[in-house]
């Protein structure tokens, strides 16, 4: 599917266009220093909190591959300069578990256009709602570049989405974002460029079961969609925003109010 389409809040009823695309669809450069250094996780750091806040801007936070499912590796809340995290092993090998009790890390006013939150080759999962954080990665005001992720199993809403943004700029790319309940990535007045990406078996009670989009603007690209469920827009619900849909494949997503 390719085109662009401005809306105010379209939904399957309003748009005129097949049943079988719109249970699919309801409608809308990282940090980098010349003294930049790298450093090593677990290494020496006895949380992910204390090797967060040990970067500076243009640094990079290098994991070791590992199942981090204990305490200490997780509910990071982050508000400093912008830096890279990056897989020694990927996203397969390198998984950070939530444990169901918590959030893998929140970001508060991080990076700028020219200055992005630079994220690669990690799994994260097992996010089941939390006081403080709606989503497993939870951005607020932040731009972020995000590479050969994996967000899954974040689950038992009504807050269990993989990704939340409010505000901000998101780059995405190459990811995959599955078995996520009340969305896998939710975008909220913000801006997104998302491509290369894959949204399987997501599914809300609401609208978006993959992609919900609110006032924000942006681009999705080279995308597969397939088995998400939602009430309007079993894959993508665009609410008051903008969007460029280029190369898209939807195949059995489902909106139940059909």
């Amino acid at each position: 599917m390719r085109g662009i389409l401005l809306c105010s809040h379209l939904t399957a009823a309003r748009a005129g266009a097949s049943v079988c695309l719109l249970a699919a669809l309801a409608i809308g450069g990282v940090v980098g220093t010349a003294s930049a250094t790298t450093r090593e996780y677990p290494g020496s750091f006895v949380s992910l909190q204390e090797a967060f806040d040990s970067c500076a801007a243009g640094d990079t936070l290098l994991i070791a591959p590992g199942l981090y499912i204990q305490p200490q590796h997780r509910n990071v809340v982050h508000s400093g300069p912008a830096f890279t995290v990056l897989s020694s092993a990927g996203a397969s090998e390198t998984v950070f578990h939530c444990d169901y009790t918590g959030f893998w890390l929140k970001l508060d006013g991080v990076g700028s256009p020219s200055a992005r939150m630079g994220i690669r080759g990690l799994t994260i999962t097992g996010f089941s709602g939390h006081p403080s954080a709606y989503a497993s990665l939870d951005g607020d005001s932040s731009f972020l570049h995000l590479e050969e992720m994996i967000f899954e199993h974040n689950q038992d809403p009504p807050y269990a989405r993989g990704l939340n943004l409010v505000g901000g700029d998101l780059m995405c790319r190459n990811s995959v974002f599955r078995s996520c309940e009340d969305h896998a990535l939710a975008i909220y007045w913000g801006a997104y460029r998302i491509e290369g990406s894959q949204f399987n078996d997501n599914h809300t009670a609401g609208d978006g079961g993959a992609v919900h989009l609110y006032r924000s603007n942006g681009t999705i690209k080279s995308c597969q969609f397939r088995g998400n469920r939602g009430v309007w827009g079993g894959a993508i619900e665009i609410n008051q925003g903008g969007a460029l849909l280029e190369d898209l494949v939807f195949e059995g997503n489902t909106a139940t109010s059909f």
